[in-house]
Formats: structure tokens, C-alpha cells, sequence
């Protein structure tokens, strides 16, 4: 399995980290603050099976040099219900569905 993912700049990425640290300190949800290697993100998108892996991350490689960075909010605090994970929700955004939207008709070869 592959996912794409968007990192957020530093600042907000410590910001997560501590309300996961605060969550675990509660008692509320520990699953994010103890993944290993686990980074604050948005999945972008998620592949079972790539079968040209070398060609998509050179198409990746060359989509995201043409992306500037996002201005996004999240409003929203929900839940995966299988996990209990709790997430931020980022706030559809033209400029985040244009870059969704994009980024599947750019890679649409990819799609399965």
C-alpha cells in the first residue's frame, strides 16, 4: 500500500504534536503521540498496488515542483470510528480541492 501525503510547514507540525501529547496526558486518544514515524499530514491519496513505481514518483516528483504551499484551516474535530484516532479536519478550501482535483487528472494513470 502508498499513500501521497502533505506535510505541514514547522510551526504547525509542533503545534499537532502537542495537542497528540496533550490528548495522551488525558487520557483521551494515545494512538498518534506513540506511532513511530508518525508526522502530522493530510493524505492526499492512498494506492493498493503501484505497478510503475519508478515512473509515478517521477510523475509526483514533477507534479509537486509546479505546487506552492496551501493556505488551510481545520475547523473540525472528528474521529476514524475504527481506530478512535481523533483528527483535525481540513476545511475544503477552493484552493485545496483545485490541487485534489488536479493532482488526480494529472496521475489519473495511477488511479486503481
Amino acid at each position: 500500500m502508498f499513500a501521497v501525503e502533505l506535510f505541514f510547514n514547522k510551526e504547525f507540525d509542533e503545534y499537532v504534536r502537542k495537542v497528540w501529547m496533550h490528548f495522551d496526558k488525558k487520557g483521551i486518544s494515545y494512538f498518534m503521540n506513540r506511532f513511530e514515524n508518525l508526522s502530522p499530514h493530510i493524505t492526499l491519496a492512498v494506492y493498493t498496488d503501484i505497478s510503475d513505481l519508478k515512473g509515478f514518483k517521477e510523475q509526483l516528483e514533477i507534479y509537486f515542483d509546479n505546487v506552492s504551499p496551501l493556505r488551510l484551516r481545520f475547523d473540525i474535530v472528528a474521529t476514524f470510528p475504527t481506530s478512535g484516532t481523533i483528527f483535525l479536519a481540513p476545511t475544503m478550501t477552493e484552493e485545496l480541492q483545485r490541487l485534489h482535483k488536479d493532482y488526480y487528472n494529472k496521475l489519473d494513470k495511477y488511479n486503481n
